[in-house]
């Protein structure tokens, strides 16, 4: 397909099945986050990182989930709501961001560069699944906003239906 083509999406359940294809991934793996940090709340004890992971992944799937409401929005009225509400929602896009930078970054990438001082399979368990969770989370973000971002520029429009 070149890249002249403009993609026509139905308004309603088609274009809730492509949203949640493009979030879904990043849901799970936040939910997924959530819950290991939960289990090590409850397993070592009160801890900041704990409290870290906890509410960084259920602010990421609050911001992820307003994506998909401001993109069902401007889909249904053809313009972007101005206001407070919508642009903090927007910039609440950086939380799953940073979130998914944190997960790669420390606790993926440096979880496997400490296994260099002694290997433990657990901790190389650890540092896969931040590592593998992170990656979901940015690409989820940036699917959700490459979406919004190809709706203002007009590639992709949406069709409403008769009813």
């Amino acid at each position: 397909m070149s890249s002249a083509e403009k993609i026509v999406i139905h308004a309603g359940e088609e274009l809730s099945r492509v949203l949640a294809r493009l979030t879904t991934k990043g849901f799970v793996a936040s939910l997924g986050v959530a819950a290991v940090a939960a289990v090590v709340l409850v397993k070592d004890g009160v801890s900041v990182r704990a409290f870290l992971l906890i509410g960084a992944a259920l602010l990421s799937i609050l911001a992820l989930f307003g994506y998909v409401v401001l993109i069902m929005r401007k889909a249904d009225t053809g313009v972007a709501k101005p206001g407070l509400i919508p642009m903090f929602v927007a910039l609440g896009g950086f939380v799953p961001y940073g979130f998914g930078c944190y997960l790669v970054l420390y606790e993926g990438l440096g979880g496997l560069w400490r296994l260099f001082d002694g290997f433990v399979f657990g901790a190389a368990l650890a540092a896969l699944f931040y590592l593998l969770a992170g990656y979901l989370i940015l690409m989820a973000i940036y699917r959700a906003s490459e979406f919004g971002r190809a709706l203002d520029e007009g590639r992709i429009s949406i069709e409403k239906t008769a009813t």
